[in-house]
């Protein structure tokens, strides 16, 4: 967040182009990581509910 404050304020001529061009990439960039996040959490709990086979079977 802090580098693209710094962008903002070192690039006041273009800082419309620079906040859609930052926001797009944050916003992508959170969606994946949320995503990936919720699926890890996701498989980990369907596979200790039983619903998946997993590779290493568990006694």
């Amino acid at each position: 967040m802090l580098i693209f404050d710094l962008m903002f304020w070192w690039r006041k001529k273009n800082i419309t182009r620079q906040m859609e061009y930052i926001n797009i990439n944050t916003i992508t960039m959170v969606l994946i990581i949320l995503a990936g996040i919720h699926y890890t959490t996701f498989t980990k709990s369907m596979v200790s509910a039983g619903a998946y086979p997993t590779p290493v079977k568990q006694n």
